[in-house]
């Protein structure tokens, strides 16, 4: 095991440094790891089987460590990634159906219409050629102006928009911004902090503003005579509580929006990043690209619709080929409340200790020589074959606990 100080401290991002090695030299797909402060062992598995069974045991089997991993996911309010149990699936029942297929429509109508309007810009229009400092100066905002449209109703532009609502002191797309770049501050530092740099003043009113916002867009549409139709996020899971027995609370409401925005921002936004790198440093996989949605778009002869995503199966292969190798969760971290006895694909058990971490290693997993051949090579083409191993590709979380946004 790789160790920064041996037998004492864990190297610093071991899993993307090593992926698949630190497995490899143990001669089998777990490893383990003892702690004297706690006293405990963590378990790390890179095998399919043992995957299947800790995400789909009963939740009370390998419940979330909430305490230590995800109790800063609540720092705007209760919502799916800090649930457990009855209060989980109280909340799953509301938000499920609005990610139904029309708000998917019209998160890709969004996309399209955001992704021509760069183009408009004043730094793009009539360009042959266009120079970027860092591919995320675009992809970052491209996916805030996607999640503010298709999640927040929000009319967005790629222009800044300086008008500043009475009783407001930022736009809400600078709220917006700021907060979705630094939620890991917002998750991590204490209310008592904020005072001490202005950079972290500026976090915290952003924070503040943000919520305000979404507190005026919750009471504009409960007080509102007429019923409000959109294919929104917000709109949808408003709609959704409406008709439940116990319904969201607001605060379940806006805690619930914010973590789909940490969700689905920075991941969006460093996925299309490693996309593009990888296609750059890949000319024929480019090529190759281009030219498949060269003739898909000629054979459709007009704009490519929500149902014709999967026509573009070159474009998904990419995309997924991109999350196999830089998945946006190096790892599902649970953790065993019982003695268990975790099977693997070799026919082996592994006997866990109740307490124990025992946790899914997603870059072990994805980059094992066992599921994918030559696993550190960029090949979209191993996601066009029929018999791609789909157990042991888990980008997006697996089993009742994956990502509710994952289409």
């Amino acid at each position: 095991m790789p160790f920064t100080i041996p037998g004492i401290i864990m190297q610093r991002g071991w899993p993307w440094l090593h992926k698949h090695d630190p497995f490899a030299n143990a001669g089998r797909d777990v490893i383990s790891i003892t702690s004297v402060v706690p006293p405990r062992s963590a378990f790390y598995f890179a095998d399919a089987k043992a995957l299947y069974h800790i995400t789909t045991s009963r939740a009370t089997k390998f419940p979330k460590p909430i305490v230590e991993f995800y109790k800063p996911a609540a720092a705007f309010g209760p919502n799916l990634i800090v649930a457990e149990g009855a209060e989980w699936k109280r909340m799953r029942r509301p938000i499920n159906p609005a990610f139904g297929d029309r708000t998917m429509r019209f998160v890709w109508e969004t996309a399209m219409g955001v992704a021509s309007g760069l183009f408009y810009t004043p730094e793009w229009k009539g360009k042959g050629e266009v120079r970027i400092g860092h591919v995320v100066d675009i992809t970052l905002p491209m996916a805030l102006l996607v999640l503010g449209i298709a999640a927040f109703g929000k009319q967005m532009r790629w222009e800044d928009d300086d008008f500043v609502p009475e009783g407001h002191t930022l736009t809400f797309e600078s709220a917006l911004h700021t907060v979705s770049t630094t939620l890991l501050e917002k998750f991590v530092l204490p209310n008592w902090a904020y005072s001490l740099r202005a950079d972290w003043r500026r976090i915290d009113l952003a924070g503040k503003e943000l919520l305000a916002y979404v507190k005026e867009m919750i009471h504009e549409r409960r007080i509102a005579t007429e019923k409000v139709h959109g294919n929104d996020l917000f709109t949808g899971l408003l709609a959704a509580t409406e008709i439940e027995q116990d319904p969201l609370r607001d605060d379940e409401l806006i805690g619930n929006l914010f973590i789909l925005l940490f969700a689905g921002h920075e991941t969006t936004a460093h996925t299309l990043a490693f996309t593009f790198a990888l296609l750059a440093l890949h000319q024929d996989e480019q090529e190759k690209l281009f030219q498949h949605i060269d003739s898909t778009l000629r054979a459709l002869d007009r704009a490519p619709e929500w149902t014709d995503m999967g026509k573009f199966s070159r474009c998904l292969a990419v995309l997924h080929e991109t999350l196999r190798m830089f998945p946006a969760a190096p790892e599902l971290p649970k953790s065993a409340a019982e003695d268990c006895h975790v099977p693997m694909d070799d026919g082996s058990t592994v006997f866990i200790p109740a307490g124990s971490i025992v946790d899914v290693s997603v870059i072990g997993l994805h980059y094992n020589p066992r599921y994918w051949e030559d696993p550190c090579t960029f090949k979209p083409d191993r996601f066009l074959a029929e018999d791609w191993p789909k157990d042991a590709f888990i980008p997006f979380s697996a089993g009742m606990r994956a990502c509710i946004g994952r289409r």
